[in-house]
């Protein structure tokens, strides 16, 4: 009977998710993994048969996913495991075909269930492109700082039967148990989504999006793919590019985390990423989070950055001068990012989020301190890498020059005298507006409270003012309250003090009760924002039993 309860209780929460669009933000970055500790090389040795080695290498096989056992010693100093009889493939697009190859671990796929360290498997990417081996390392420590869902990475030395395969970056993989620690839930629909991945609008069929390339799937189911329901991602698409201007800041804010995404266009700008979505509608992920109704946009894939540029794509883009404001693809429509910055409000919030980049994420002084500390640890397994000469015919004096030179060809920028170019231009194209309060990340713990037990409410408010007055704003069994304040000063179990993170704590009624909130920010400029964004029509809303989405009428 117990089940049975707890089965028609999720039940009721997704289908008030997929009714409603909206039940309750949850944001949950990772903590720290030791995998991924990055102030020394992990060292990892496959084993595996030389037969199937082989065929790994072998020309047919460039496309082919198909997985060998082998054996995996993971070693990093903190970390010393062997693990038996896991699976061992190429990864990539492109990279497939390169001389120096990309591969993936599988820790699961011959013992299932079986995970290292809560994960299920690890990406070595070859950085054949990079002639510095870090660009994809420090775009995504920005994005992790930058609070953007996204993969951690490392660098690890690479052994395949005892001959050393080179320096490698260890990639976090995006599947089911990395939504699971960003988002607190792993069930909804998880698409990978590679070019020409352009969100258009193809009809209202969700079968119409299952549309092919080579041979995968443009934009690929990687959670409930056996259920293979595209019904989401249709209707998310339908409202992208259908919805009329009048309506689509409305309507676009009830399906998909829109303060993620600037986020993550800002920093691609930042970095000079243009194998994205924006540019190349390409390598990034969209995950619907069960917990909010909304899609979520990850990030993916960042060695093509800081620089490095072929001209025969499109020629005479300069990605270090290029405009911020200008930076997709000129010929072709980007439904996503056209749409969005095209709404003032959505603009001017990623005027804000550039701004703040530059300040905090891509301070020279910063960034350049932490490439000469990463330079220094991977140089002696750099300059034992022979592979990592083969695809271009780098030399290690190009490896070291490729911090500070141009290289040609590909490699427009050395990796440090790219950032005070796209820090000057960018600041010189920049329109910083006075903002309203940016509010999101509102979460309420526990999330079932039982009658007489405190409530925890948080929520993260960004403005370019430090004088922000945030307000919990709520109603108990439908009468309104008294707003109380709510503060970032580390003493309210919010965070630390100047986090942006603003809390307080809710005493809970002795008696059942339903608790309807929003969440109020106004600054010393008379500029004032709500979360919900159209609140108090739409609220937040618990019992003291469970919680639930309501709508006001």
């Amino acid at each position: 009977m117990k089940d049975t309860k707890l089965i028609r209780l999720v039940f009721i929460l997704i289908f008030l998710t997929l009714t409603f669009g909206f039940i309750f933000a949850q944001s949950s970055f990772p903590e720290y993994n030791p995998v991924y500790t990055d102030t020394t090389i992990a060292k990892i040795y496959i084993e595996i048969d030389p037969d199937s080695l082989t065929q790994i290498f072998h020309p047919d096989s460039a496309e082919s996913d198909h997985e060998y056992p082998a054996t995996c010693i993971f070693n990093n100093g903190i970390i010393n495991d062997t693990l038996e009889n896991i699976g061992f493939r190429l990864r990539g697009n492109t990279s497939r075909y390169a001389q120096k190859k990309s591969f993936k671990v599988s820790i699961n796929s011959f013992e299932s269930g079986r995970k290292f360290y809560g994960l299920e498997k690890l990406n070595l990417n070859g950085e054949h492109n990079d002639p510095s081996i870090i660009r994809s390392k420090l775009c995504w420590d920005i994005f992790n700082q930058w609070g953007v869902p996204s993969s951690r990475a490392s660098h690890a030395k690479l052994y395949i039967n005892n001959v050393y395969y080179g320096l490698y970056i260890n990639v976090e993989h995006i599947d089911e148990n990395f939504v699971k620690v960003r988002f607190a839930n792993n069930d909804g629909n998880l698409y990978k989504c590679l070019w020409p991945a352009d969100l258009m609008y193809l009809g209202s069929d969700p079968n119409l999006y299952k549309l092919t390339e080579g041979n995968r799937r443009v934009y690929e189911l990687k959670i409930n793919d056996e259920i293979d329901d595209y019904t989401d991602l249709a209707h998310f698409i339908s409202i992208l590019n259908l919805t009329p201007d009048s309506l689509f800041a409305q309507e676009i804010q009830q399906i998909f985390n829109v303060n993620g995404f600037l986020k993550s266009l800002a920093v691609d700008v930042v970095v000079g990423s243009w194998d994205d979505y924006w540019f190349l509608k390409n390598n990034y992920y969209l995950y619907h989070n069960t917990a909010t109704g909304k899609f979520e946009y990850i990030p993916y894939d960042y060695d093509n950055t800081f620089g490095i540029w072929w001209d025969a794509i499109l020629p005479g883009i300069d990605w270090g001068t290029r405009d911020i404001y200008r930076w997709g693809n000129p010929h072709e429509l980007r439904p996503l990012a056209n749409r969005i910055l095209a709404v003032d409000e959505f603009s001017n919030r990623f005027s804000f989020y550039l701004n703040r980049l530059f300040f905090q994420n891509f301070n020279p002084n910063k960034l350049n301190s932490q490439i000469d500390s990463i330079h220094t640890m991977i140089t002696p397994a750099a300059e034992l890498d022979s592979f990592r000469t083969f695809d271009y015919g780098y030399t290690i004096q190009d490896f070291h020059n490729s911090y500070t030179q141009a290289l040609g060809a590909h490699v427009k920028y050395g990796l440090k005298s790219f950032i005070p170019v796209r820090l000057i231009t960018a600041s010189q194209q920049l329109n910083p507006i006075n903002i309203a309060p940016i509010i999101s990340e509102i979460q309420h713990t526990p999330i079932y409270p039982q009658i007489g037990e405190s409530i925890v409410v948080t929520a993260h408010v960004e403005d370019e003012n430090t004088q922000t007055n945030v307000r919990f704003n709520y109603k108990v069994n439908a009468s309104w309250q008294t707003p109380l304040m709510m503060v970032d000063d580390g003493m309210n179990n919010e965070g630390l003090a100047g986090d942006e993170i603003y809390g307080i704590t809710i005493t809970a009624p002795n008696a059942v009760s339903q608790i309807e909130y929003y969440i109020s920010a106004s600054d010393s400029s008379g500029n004032q924002s709500f979360e919900p964004f159209n609140a108090p029509a739409i609220d937040f809303s618990y019992h003291n039993w469970s919680y639930k989405y309501k709508t006001v009428h």
